[in-house]
C-alpha cells in the first residue's frame, strides 16, 4: 500500500503546474526574505521551501518523500521569519499593552502551523519545491496573535512627523447622503504597511488606529477577521470604505516611537475635523470601515 501511494505521488508531480513567479498575486508584493513575501492587499504571507533527495535513500520513492518533507520544513522556517518581520512592525503597540515580545514570538510559531501548501513541484535534478501560504487575518491568521494587544494598547506618546510634509492636495468633492467609510490616499512617499497603523494629525493627535479605541467601542471579532484597515494599491481596490467614503489625501508619514518603520499616515487638521464630523453620525470608524490606498 505504501509503495502504491508513493508511486502515485511521483506520477502526480509529472503533471503539476510549474510554480509561478514568487510575486504572483493581486496588489503590491513586498519581499521579506530570500524566499518569503507578503501581499498586503490580499492579506497573505507566502514562503518558498526547497528539499533535496538524499543519496542514501533505499528507493527513489523514499528519496522523493524525504525531499518533500525537507521542503516543507524549509518553507515553515521561511514563513516563520516572514511572519516575525510582519509582526515586529507592531512591536511598539504590543509592548505598550504590557505584553513581553518573546511571548508574542512564541505565539507566532504556533500560528504558522495553520499554513497551507499552495503549490509543489519536483525538479528534474531531484530538488523539491513547495510554496506555503498563511492568512494575516481570520481564525487561523497572524492577527489572532497581534491584534488583541493592539486594540488594548493605550494611546501613549505619538510621533510628530518630520517638518517637510507634502503640500495638501485638492480634496475630492463631498459625497451626498452621508459617508459610509474613510479612504486615505498616500501618494509619492514610502509607507510601511502594518497591522497597527495610525492616522494622525501633524501634532500627533490620533484620528484613527493604534491607541484610538476605548473598551466597548469596537468589534474585536471583526478586527481579528479583517484587520483594522484595508490596504489597496488603487481606489478601485478600496472596498472597505463602502459606496460613499470620505476621501482625504495624506500630507506625510510617520512612525511609532523607537520604531524604524513609517507605518502611520499624517493628514491635515482640516481633514481630521472633516472625518470626526462625518463619523459622529455614521460611526464608520468604529465599524473599521477604513482603507489606506498606497499609490506610487
Amino acid at each position: 500500500m505504501r509503495s502504491t501511494v508513493l508511486t502515485a505521488l511521483a506520477c502526480a508531480l509529472i503533471v503539476m503546474t510549474p510554480i509561478g513567479a514568487i510575486g504572483a498575486g493581486v496588489g503590491p508584493v513586498e519581499q521579506l526574505g530570500p524566499n518569503s513575501w507578503t501581499n498586503w492587499d490580499a492579506s497573505v504571507i507566502k514562503a518558498l521551501g526547497f528539499g533535496v533527495e538524499p543519496r542514501g535513500a533505499d528507493s527513489s520513492a523514499q528519496a522523493l518523500v524525504m525531499a518533500r518533507r525537507a521542503a516543507v520544513v524549509d518553507a515553515y522556517r521561511s514563513l516563520l521569519e516572514a511572519s516575525l518581520d510582519v509582526t515586529v512592525r507592531s512591536r511598539t503597540a504590543v509592548e505598550q499593552a504590557g505584553v513581553k515580545w518573546d511571548t508574542v514570538e512564541a505565539q507566532v510559531q504556533g500560528v504558522i502551523r495553520n499554513a497551507t501548501i499552495l503549490e509543489e513541484r519536483r525538479h528534474p535534478d531531484g530538488r523539491y519545491e513547495i510554496v506555503m501560504q498563511m492568512p494575516m487575518y481570520g481564525p487561523q491568521g497572524l492577527g489572532q496573535v497581534v491584534l488583541p494587544h493592539i486594540m488594548n494598547a493605550p494611546p501613549g506618546p505619538q510621533p510628530v512627523p518630520a517638518p517637510a510634509l507634502r503640500p495638501r492636495l485638492p480634496q475630492p468633492p463631498t459625497q451626498p447622503g452621508g459617508f459610509t467609510g474613510l479612504v486615505v490616499v498616500v501618494r509619492g512617499v514610502h509607507l510601511d504597511r502594518s497591522m497597527s497603523p495610525a492616522i494622525l494629525t501633524p501634532d500627533g493627535q490620533v484620528v484613527y488606529g493604534r491607541g484610538w479605541w476605548r473598551p466597548g467601542e469596537f468589534d474585536a471579532d471583526l478586527a481579528n477577521q479583517h484587520g483594522i484597515v484595508g490596504y489597496a494599491s488603487s481606489m478601485g481596490g478600496a472596498t472597505r470604505g463602502g459606496a460613499r467614503p470620505i476621501v482625504v489625501n495624506a500630507i506625510g508619514v510617520a512612525g511609532p516611537p523607537l520604531s524604524n518603520f513609517k507605518t502611520d499616515v499624517v493628514i491635515s487638521p482640516d481633514d481630521a475635523a472633516r472625518i470626526r464630523e462625518a463619523n459622529s453620525g455614521a460611526r464608520f470608524l468604529e465599524k473599521l470601515q477604513v482603507d489606506i490606498v498606497v499609490e506610487p
